[in-house]
């Protein structure tokens, strides 16, 4: 569903892309799309990153409006932000450990 960002093991956040939340119905969604178009179209907008914008602009479009497309892309954030979580938390176990480790030998 979202493609992997160079140099991340993240994917891309539609849902930011287009600046909608991850309950947002699809007239929302819709309304996004089509405002950022206006915005970003590389035939008639003046901003200098107006190509790149577009094509993340539609690859959002692409996946958000579609039902099961965005269940999919929504779950896939949902789980890999459960990951991060996860893994800050472990490493912070790790850290305290570690800093546990280095003040006993120290007390010896």
């Amino acid at each position: 569903c979202g493609e992997q960002r160079p140099g991340s093991m993240t994917t891309t956040n539609h849902f930011r892309t287009l600046g909608v939340g991850l309950d947002a119905e699809e007239v929302v969604i819709q309304a996004a799309y089509r405002a950022l178009m206006r915005r970003y179209h590389p035939d008639t907008s003046t901003e200098a990153d107006a190509g790149p914008q577009a094509v993340r602009i539609n690859e959002a479009w692409d996946v958000l409006r579609d039902p099961v497309r965005r269940r999919a892309h929504r779950e896939e954030l949902l789980a890999a932000h459960r990951a991060r979580s996860e893994q800050r938390r472990r490493d912070h176990r790790n850290a305290e450990a570690a800093e546990d480790m280095r003040r006993n030998a120290r007390a010896r």
